[in-house]
């Protein structure tokens, strides 16, 4: 690992630290001298998207959100968007709001 990495993953661990993390600063070590490269696709979040859910009723438009995890959270708000007057739809993940006259 080179002096610029190890600096940028230092720096990192300081500011997770100054932000309140109050463990240890996970840290990173990359070794074999080839970049990295690739995708990494991250799973849906309940707690990123219950308040997107919420806020999709503040819009005048369509909501569209994609990989939201089918949990009972998320199917009991989806349930109480409808019963605001919003139109929902899920399917495979996604879920499409149209918040209508709320």
């Amino acid at each position: 690992m080179d002096a610029s990495m190890t600096k940028t993953l230092r720096t990192a661990g300081r500011l997770a630290r100054d932000l309140g993390n109050r463990r240890a600063a996970d840290v990173l070590t990359v070794t074999g001298g080839a970049p990295l490269r690739g995708r990494v696709r991250v799973g849906g979040s309940k707690n990123a998207a219950l308040p997107m859910l919420a806020a999709s009723l503040l819009l005048d438009g369509p909501t569209v959100l994609r990989r939201v995890p089918e949990l009972t959270d998320t199917r009991l708000m989806i349930e109480l968007l409808r019963g605001l007057g919003a139109n929902v739809t899920r399917s495979s993940g996604t879920v499409h709001v149209l918040p209508g006259d709320i």
